[in-house]
């Protein structure tokens, strides 16, 4: 589902609301009992519907408190004189001090009916929906990667009218919609994987554990004695999808590409994207998780796929220059 909103919006789950200068010129405008002539720093009056819906069966949520938060703008900076002068400042960035900004104080809180809207009535284009949290359901929010790879796909935001009408509409995932609820669920799955199949029977001294560091289970296949990491295997919740976060075995031969080669052949192709665009492949880390991959395939001493990587890495940031 495509996003649009106004530009340089505060984010929240993938999505964009808001900004200084959303909304169109209202010349004349009357509110509050005033006049205004020309274009508001903050944009006219503003009328945001908001829809909250259940993502597994479309059924419209009654009773969600959804909040519109105001922002603030026209703020202005400062620096502050160091305390301590005589401080090496390489160690120590400015001390920057904001104030005197206007708006963001105000916060509007209502239920949804049993349609599963609300609408608010603003004075100005200046505010932000605030994350919704309900107990069945994950907080627009949630940070876990897995979840953020769908999350652009959970809300959908237009605006109308130059930007004096606004329609958000959010499906809201349930906790109870994961395909992949526990360990014995992610262990069948794995097990069931044509290529883990292929390997465990080329060793079929391999033992596995099991971990969940958030909504990708983890599946570890390892020689039993020695602890030594042979492959590791992946499950999604979300999805059930099986994936391996590494392979260092001819068994895994027929596996597709790491999601590291992914990764460096999706953020090459973004290079001019959006950062929201490029946030789902990670673009911005990749740097950092290279470096982690260059020491473990050097403790591992494969010096073939440390090679292999370098090559690949090394192709990547000759295409940014």
């Amino acid at each position: 589902m495509p996003i649009t909103a106004g530009t340089g919006g505060a984010s929240n789950g993938g999505a964009s609301y808001g900004s200084a200068t959303d909304g169109a010129a209202y010349a004349g405008t009357s509110y509050g009992g005033a006049t205004y002539g020309g274009v508001l720093p903050q944009g006219g009056p503003l009328t945001w519907t908001v829809r909250v819906m259940d993502n597994a069966s479309s059924a419209p949520l009654s009773q969600i408190s959804v909040t519109a938060v105001e922002q603030t703008w026209d703020c202005k900076t400062r620096e502050l004189p160091d305390p301590r002068p005589d401080f090496d400042q390489r160690h120590r960035p400015p001390r920057i001090e904001t104030y005197d900004c206007k708006g963001g104080k105000q916060h509007v809180t209502k239920l949804t009916d049993a349609s599963g809207a609300v609408t608010f009535k603003l004075p100005h284009s200046q505010y932000q929906l605030a994350p919704i949290k309900h107990q069945a359901y994950f907080p627009t929010d949630f940070p876990d990667p897995m979840y953020q790879r769908i999350a652009s796909s959970l809300v959908k935001t237009s605006i109308t009218n130059g930007g004096a009408s606004r329609l958000t509409e959010y499906r809201l995932f349930p906790y109870s919609a994961l395909k992949v609820k526990t360990e014995a669920q992610a262990e069948t799955l794995a097990l069931q994987n044509p290529i883990v199949k292929n390997c465990l029977a080329q060793h079929p001294q391999l033992t596995h554990a099991i971990e969940k560091p958030s909504l990708m289970w983890r599946v570890q296949f390892l020689y039993g004695g020695a602890k030594n990491l042979e492959f590791l295997t992946t499950v999604d919740s979300i999805s059930a999808e099986v994936g391996f976060l590494g392979c260092w075995d001819p068994c895994c031969a027929a596996r597709g590409p790491s999601r590291f080669e992914r990764r460096l052949t999706e953020c090459a192709n973004l290079r001019s994207a959006t950062s929201h665009e490029r946030k789902r492949w990670d673009c911005d880390t990749l740097a950092q998780d290279f470096a982690r991959l260059q020491d473990f395939y050097r403790r591992q001493g494969d010096t073939a796929s440390l090679q292999k990587y370098e090559e690949l890495y090394r192709a990547y940031e000759e295409g940014e220059k």
